[in-house]
């Protein structure tokens, strides 16, 4: 849960310069900051509008999300559990909580801090099957809003299937490849959403854990990607571009989403993520 607001943010940054509507394959653009450099790619067929996107949708600094996600076992791991969190972030000061918030038979209660879930909620959710039966399938929510924050909102939004890589274990020491060798991601498509997957590839400068790039002229690079949801990913020579050669622990992530608005303009979002790691050779 706590690598999916950065993703977000840096979407919405990007996504308020470009001045685009409809998400297409020349909708590449990159940002550099005082860290690093964020390049992004639109290679889906979707054409997309960017209102309708999850990961686009809050442009307006003032609109927060609240966002389910859940994340399940790779390749059949014992000892692993699916899981699920939640992150409200209702208003510009985020004080308060909406109380109970209902999702399907569920019940998610604020614990302290007026937080949820993985954050301090008031119950043990993540591995709760009641939960996590959601994703797949169209759910209900519900909540009674807090005075002078949040309306109450009681509604449905259509939950991802969990992704789910298949070929691409995500607990074992990074799978070590050349970055043009053409790599194959399998995953578990959804074939109820229309909207095309984030593909995220991070690296950061680590002095001690790679020091051959200890003066690479970035400390972050962060390559995004909107492709297709239809079970298979290749990873391409461009997709790791501006990283240093020999790069350790490359962190790549997949995540699928959906998302409604209520009457305030406050977005919604159901997601899921699965991510694993590479090292490159070149």
């Amino acid at each position: 849960m706590k690598k999916l607001f950065p993703i977000i943010l840096v979407f919405a940054s990007m996504s308020s310069s470009c001045q685009k509507d409809v998400l297409d394959a020349k909708n590449s653009f990159s940002e550099t900051t005082s860290d690093g450099i964020t390049n992004f790619t639109d290679l889906s067929s979707s054409q997309t509008v960017k209102s309708e996107h999850p990961f686009f949708q809050a442009l307006d600094s003032q609109r927060y999300y609240f966002a389910i996600e859940g994340s399940k076992p790779c390749c059949g791991q014992d000892g692993t559990v699916a899981r699920a969190g939640i992150t409200p972030n209702f208003t510009n000061s985020s004080v308060g909580n909406v109380g109970n918030i209902q999702v399907g038979s569920y019940t998610f209660q604020p614990g302290s801090d007026n937080m949820y879930g993985d954050f301090g909620g008031a119950n043990d959710s993540e591995t709760d099957q009641s939960l996590l039966d959601n994703f797949g399938k169209k759910t209900t929510f519900s909540f009674k809003g807090t005075s002078g924050g949040l309306n109450p909102f009681n509604g449905t939004l259509y939950f991802p299937k969990l992704l789910t890589i298949t070929n691409i274990s995500d607990v074992q020491t990074s799978l070590v490849i050349s970055r043009g060798q053409g790599q194959t991601v399998s995953y578990l498509k959804d074939g109820e959403t229309k909207l095309p997957l984030l593909v995220q590839l991070y690296w950061f400068k680590d002095e001690h854990m790679d020091p051959a790039n200890a003066h690479h002229r970035y400390n972050v690079v962060t390559n995004l990607f909107l492709v297709d949801d239809n079970g298979s990913l290749t990873l391409t020579k461009d997709m790791f571009k501006d990283m240093p050669g020999k790069a350790k622990l490359v962190q790549i992530t997949l995540w699928r989403g959906n998302a409604v608005k209520d009457s305030q303009g406050i977005y919604f979002m159901a997601a899921t993520s699965k991510g694993f790691s590479v090292q490159l050779t070149d």
